[in-house]
Protein backbone atom coordinates (compact mmCIF):
# COMPACT_ATOMS: atom_id res chain seq x y z
CA UNK A 1 0.00 0.00 0.00
CA UNK A 2 3.04 2.15 0.64
CA UNK A 3 4.29 1.94 -2.52
CA UNK A 4 0.80 2.65 -3.71
CA UNK A 5 0.68 6.15 -2.17
CA UNK A 6 4.31 6.76 -3.23
CA UNK A 7 3.30 6.36 -6.54
CA UNK A 8 -0.11 8.15 -6.47
CA UNK A 9 2.15 11.35 -5.63
CA UNK A 10 4.32 11.42 -8.41
CA UNK A 11 0.83 11.72 -10.66
CA UNK A 12 -0.21 15.19 -12.33
CA UNK A 13 -3.71 13.69 -12.78
CA UNK A 14 -5.30 11.48 -10.84
CA UNK A 15 -7.91 9.63 -12.99
CA UNK A 16 -10.03 7.36 -10.71
CA UNK A 17 -11.25 7.68 -7.08
CA UNK A 18 -8.92 5.47 -5.81
CA UNK A 19 -6.38 7.21 -6.35
CA UNK A 20 -8.05 10.55 -5.23
CA UNK A 21 -8.76 9.50 -2.19
CA UNK A 22 -5.18 7.64 -1.64
CA UNK A 23 -3.52 11.30 -2.66
CA UNK A 24 -6.31 13.35 -0.52
CA UNK A 25 -6.31 11.22 2.38
CA UNK A 26 -2.18 10.09 3.20
CA UNK A 27 -1.82 13.80 1.73
CA UNK A 28 -3.40 15.57 5.04
CA UNK A 29 -0.55 14.37 6.96
CA UNK A 30 1.67 17.32 5.84
CA UNK A 31 2.67 20.77 6.46
CA UNK A 32 4.05 22.91 3.79
CA UNK A 33 7.21 24.48 5.41
CA UNK A 34 7.88 28.48 4.92
CA UNK A 35 11.29 27.55 4.26
CA UNK A 36 12.21 29.28 7.81
CA UNK A 37 11.64 25.73 9.69
CA UNK A 38 15.25 23.84 10.24
CA UNK A 39 16.34 25.39 6.69
CA UNK A 40 13.92 23.12 4.60
CA UNK A 41 13.79 24.70 1.22
CA UNK A 42 10.55 26.05 0.15
CA UNK A 43 7.43 23.58 -0.61
CA UNK A 44 9.10 20.65 1.49
CA UNK A 45 6.84 19.40 3.82
CA UNK A 46 6.90 18.04 7.82
CA UNK A 47 6.01 14.83 8.43
CA UNK A 48 4.12 14.40 12.06
CA UNK A 49 5.48 11.69 13.34
CA UNK A 50 3.29 11.03 16.14
CA UNK A 51 0.18 10.49 13.02
CA UNK A 52 -1.06 7.24 13.11
CA UNK A 53 -0.64 7.25 9.04
CA UNK A 54 2.86 8.62 9.27
CA UNK A 55 4.57 5.79 7.37
CA UNK A 56 1.94 6.53 4.25
CA UNK A 57 2.71 10.28 4.85
CA UNK A 58 6.12 9.58 4.27
CA UNK A 59 5.33 7.59 0.97
CA UNK A 60 3.58 10.74 -0.19
CA UNK A 61 6.26 12.55 0.47
CA UNK A 62 8.55 10.35 -0.79
CA UNK A 63 6.64 10.30 -4.33
CA UNK A 64 5.99 14.32 -4.15
CA UNK A 65 9.78 15.14 -4.12
CA UNK A 66 11.78 12.41 -4.99
CA UNK A 67 9.29 10.80 -8.26
CA UNK A 68 8.80 7.33 -9.24
CA UNK A 69 12.22 6.44 -9.09
CA UNK A 70 12.56 6.90 -6.20
CA UNK A 71 9.07 5.39 -5.01
CA UNK A 72 10.57 2.16 -7.00
CA UNK A 73 13.95 2.79 -4.88
CA UNK A 74 12.50 2.55 -2.03
CA UNK A 75 10.01 0.20 -2.37
CA UNK A 76 11.33 -2.33 -4.02
CA UNK A 77 10.24 -5.10 -2.11
CA UNK A 78 6.65 -4.63 -3.70
CA UNK A 79 6.94 -6.83 -6.68
CA UNK A 80 3.45 -5.30 -8.00
CA UNK A 81 3.45 -3.01 -10.97
CA UNK A 82 0.86 0.56 -10.69
CA UNK A 83 -1.31 -0.82 -12.73
CA UNK A 84 -1.29 -4.62 -10.67
CA UNK A 85 -1.65 -2.39 -7.60
CA UNK A 86 -4.66 -0.46 -8.58
CA UNK A 87 -6.23 -3.81 -9.69
CA UNK A 88 -5.70 -5.53 -6.62
CA UNK A 89 -6.78 -2.77 -4.29
CA UNK A 90 -10.30 -2.65 -5.94
CA UNK A 91 -10.29 -6.00 -5.53
CA UNK A 92 -10.51 -7.04 -9.54
CA UNK A 93 -6.74 -9.52 -8.93
CA UNK A 94 -5.67 -11.72 -6.60
CA UNK A 95 -1.78 -11.62 -5.53
CA UNK A 96 -0.17 -14.80 -7.49
CA UNK A 97 3.08 -13.79 -5.05
CA UNK A 98 3.47 -13.02 -1.15
CA UNK A 99 2.87 -9.21 -0.57
CA UNK A 100 5.09 -8.04 2.44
Amino acid sequence: MKAFVCQVNTKPNLSIPLETFAYEYFGNGLKQTSGTLSGAPEGVALIDVLSPTVEFDLAAQIGRVGGEAQCKTIYKRCPLPYNELISLLEGRITPQIPIN
